[in-house]
């Protein structure tokens, strides 16, 4: 699909802001996930991404009527690396992330009993660390 790049940038924009590029490592399972996701309360732009982009809406109740409904806008594994090729020429913020979340080698392979060879396994972890360290708080992109 072909973007206006206006709406590339809005969304390097809104993911360096409003967003998070992270790498989910699931011990239990073993799997390993390229996540990306923008987070608002506004949902008639979370509805723009989706509509615009892709991806999945996931919507979260708050504990209080105080507080305003949060709307995620979620992409995962090649869909996520796809937007984050396209976006990366404009993001500023979570640029490292991305580059690291890019290079992530995806399985091929993800059924049930399906051993990941050692030496990607290894490349896996060393990435997913890296974006961690990247994401925790205080650290210099």
């Amino acid at each position: 699909m072909i973007h206006k790049v206006e709406d590339i940038i809005y969304l390097a924009a809104a993911i360096d802001y409003e967003g998070s590029v992270s790498i989910l490592n699931k011990p239990r399972t073993q799997q390993m996930q390229v996540r990306l996701y923008v987070a608002n309360t506004y949902k008639p732009f979370i509805d723009w991404l989706h509509s615009t982009f892709g991806a999945k809406v996931y919507e979260h109740k708050p504990p209080s009527e105080r507080v305003a409904v949060r709307w995620d806008w979620v992409a995962t594994g090649r869909e996520a690396q796809a937007v984050l090729e396209i976006t990366l020429p404009y993001m500023k913020i979570k640029h490292n992330q991305a580059e690291l979340a890019i290079a992530f080698p995806i399985l091929q392979s993800g059924y049930p009993g399906y051993k990941c060879p050692d030496t990607i396994a290894y490349v896996r972890k060393q990435l997913s660390d890296a974006v961690y360290s990247l994401n925790k708080k205080g650290a210099k992109s």
